[in-house]
């Protein structure tokens, strides 16, 4: 599933797109005082059509892009944006492009007054990681968590939550083309 989503002065429209039942829409009265609101309200929406919790159809998700006459804007990365693996040049490529893209739209954008900014997590547990996690797999998740200083081996979508309302807020207004790590510390080593 991909999403898009605006946050307008009245209201907050999200777009789903997923291949198998194509493009629906949704609509939440925006929240001026808290935008976040308005989104989680409109993605709740979603969620309830699609018989799912909002946890579940924001696991779904490949793709977010989120516009605002509220200016505040982020792309979620990945922490392979900052770092690397052996045997998948193509994806940690991918990743570390959408740095550079948060940094070229951040200097484009600058001078509207528009803050452009990425999100990079760590391992995050999601519907589409659920067979590495499950039953008999206890090695390879005691791995992932051996590989952070915080022994994390895979958040929740929740983790990241902190730095999306920090970057949807007024105390953000001076960061700006910056790419966040939310990762249990993983890029640390």
């Amino acid at each position: 599933m991909r999403f898009a989503c605006d946050t307008g002065g009245t209201f907050t429209d999200l777009i789903v797109e997923d291949d198998a039942l194509g493009l629906r829409m949704y609509k939440a009265a925006t929240t001026p005082h808290d935008p976040v609101q308005g989104v989680l309200n409109a993605f709740r929406l979603a969620a309830e059509d699609n018989d799912l919790s909002l946890a579940d159809l924001l696991g779904r998700g490949d793709m977010l892009i989120h516009g605002t006459t509220h200016a505040i804007n982020a792309i979620i990365t990945g922490t392979t944006a900052k770092t690397a693996f052996p045997n998948c040049p193509a994806y940690c490529a991918s990743k570390g492009g959408l740095v550079n893209l948060t940094r070229a739209l951040a200097a484009e954008l600058g001078k509207e007054h528009i803050n452009v900014n990425s999100i990079a997590p760590g391992n995050v547990a999601t519907p589409l990681n659920a067979h590495v996690r499950g039953p008999g797999k206890e090695d390879y998740v005691k791995q992932m968590a051996d590989m952070t200083p915080t022994g994390i081996a895979f958040m929740e979508p929740e983790d990241m939550t902190g730095a999306a309302v920090f970057l949807a807020c007024d105390d953000s207004k001076m960061v700006h083309g910056a790419t966040i790590l939310v990762d249990a510390g993983w890029s640390v080593w």
